[in-house]
């Protein structure tokens, strides 16, 4: 998947945690679009997220992560669109 732009898999009943290694790996430089709404996903949201530096899009959203949002999403310039509501998530969120 090294030219994969847009990933989306929203409203697929997927449940369990993010995986700790998304956004991890040669192929994923490119990625702009992760859409993970609308599913059963538990946990905190991984760190490694921060790692996809081209992402413009993130959603979240319908899911049940916990804890907070990354201080590492700092680091993702290009992000313009972060959609994370209707979750369990604390905290405040970072610069």
């Amino acid at each position: 998947m090294l030219n994969l732009e847009t990933f989306d898999v929203s409203s697929n009943r997927i449940f369990g945690r993010i995986p700790a290694g998304i956004c991890q790996g040669s192929g994923i430089s490119r990625l702009h679009v992760l859409y993970l709404r609308n599913n059963r996903l538990t946990g905190s949201i991984p760190a490694s997220v921060s790692n996809c530096s081209q992402l413009v899009s993130l959603d979240l959203s319908f899911n049940l992560p916990t804890g907070k949002i990354p201080e590492s999403f700092r680091y993702l310039s290009k992000l313009q669109d972060l959609i994370i509501w209707m979750n369990l998530l604390t905290d405040e969120i970072p610069e």
